[in-house]
């Protein structure tokens, strides 16, 4: 059996919510979008953490991070989000993703992601809707090869 356990994130910041009062149904429907369950929580009143089968999530009033490994989908998570925050709301989304190392096992490639995420939060100008400085950042770190001298 084979575990791949390069690392996954997602980083969603907002305006205009606060995130600390959706409710746990909320949070596990999108965890369980990624391919991923939540095991347990704790929480004050800055921050809850859940501890998930394929790593962790914090939420913070305004903020996300999910991070992931295995066979998950985060993308799938991302797209859950968006449906239930208008994408006006959406400040940031960041998500980085490291090379597989047997990227054919993975449910999608950083190609497909790249392209969901974009589709995701690309907007018409033309429709009037504005994203408040909306940044996407989609990182793929590959590893490298090191140069060796010929001569």
């Amino acid at each position: 059996m084979f575990y791949e356990g390069r690392e996954k994130r997602l980083e969603i910041i907002i305006t205009g919510h606060n995130l600390l009062e959706y409710s746990e149904s909320f949070w596990i429907e999108m965890v369980s979008e990624a391919n991923t369950n939540i095991l347990s929580q704790i929480k004050n009143k800055h921050i809850s953490a859940y501890l998930l089968s394929e790593s962790s999530l914090f939420v913070w009033h305004n903020k996300i991070l999910l991070i992931t490994c295995g066979n998950t989908h985060l993308v799938k998570a991302a797209q859950y989000f968006q449906k239930k925050i208008p994408k006006k709301n959406i400040i940031s989304l960041l998500f980085h993703r490291h090379q597989a190392i047997q990227p054919n096992r993975q449910k999608s490639s950083f190609e497909q992601d790249s392209q969901l995420l974009t589709a995701i939060l690309m907007v018409s100008l033309s429709t009037g809707e504005a994203i408040i400085e909306a940044i996407y950042s989609i990182l793929q770190i590959k590893s490298l090869t090191p140069i060796t001298n010929k001569s």
